[in-house]
């Protein structure tokens, strides 16, 4: 009787141990990197490598969701994605980044923690004729539509990656406004520059 159970144990234990070996066998590793910190404002990296053909995969990044584009590189298969945060968040908060990948019929979820790091950009202090500060209702109208528009072109990812690092700038010119300039115009502040001014 002793025997009996003890065989019932014995193979129950190397059942358990082959359902463990067949699950580490069929799960393709996935390595999520990312950065501990991040500046805001400031642009940051997210790689995704995996060692099969993924089926699919998505970031998620706070309100965004961005979809991987897989490359072979080496023995491995790699994707690439450039997030962020707006020039003028607060600091000190944590964010999830959660990534979900398909390869070899499984799901596989993972998540990094990101904290955003207080940046302290420069200001600027500018003197314009009052029409430039507070346009007119016509000129008001045009600027509105060109920032939905703006802001629906940059709520969507494309699947497919079309950049390359490392970046390189439009001109040689020197910048005169940098990204992330506090602007006050006529003493009166409104907000910060969301481009970067090259000199022609």
């Amino acid at each position: 009787m002793l025997n009996n159970k003890i065989s019932k144990k014995f193979i129950l234990a190397v059942m358990m141990l082959f359902i463990i070996a067949a699950n580490g066998a069929f799960a393709a590793e996935v390595i999520l990197t990312a950065p501990g910190r991040v500046e805001v404002g400031k642009p940051f990296t997210v790689m995704v490598s995996v060692e099969d053909p993924p089926e699919g995969g998505v970031l998620f990044w706070r309100e965004t969701k961005v979809p991987l584009d897989f490359r072979k590189e080496a023995d491995r298969y790699v994707a690439l994605a450039m997030l962020g945060t707006e020039a003028d968040e607060a600091g000190g908060a944590s964010f999830s980044l959660e990534a979900e990948i398909t390869a070899r019929g499984q799901k596989r979820e993972l998540s990094r923690e990101v904290m955003l790091v207080t940046v302290e950009y420069p200001e600027q202090h500018l003197s314009l004729s009052e029409n430039m500060v507070t346009p007119p209702k016509d000129v008001l109208d045009r600027i509105n539509r060109e920032a939905a528009m703006v802001k629906e072109a940059l709520a969507g990812s494309s699947p497919e990656r079309m950049w390359e690092v490392p970046f390189h700038p439009p001109l040689k010119g020197a910048v005169t406004s940098p990204y992330g300039t506090k602007r006050t115009m006529n003493k009166t502040a409104k907000g910060f520059h969301k481009g970067v001014d090259l000199r022609a």
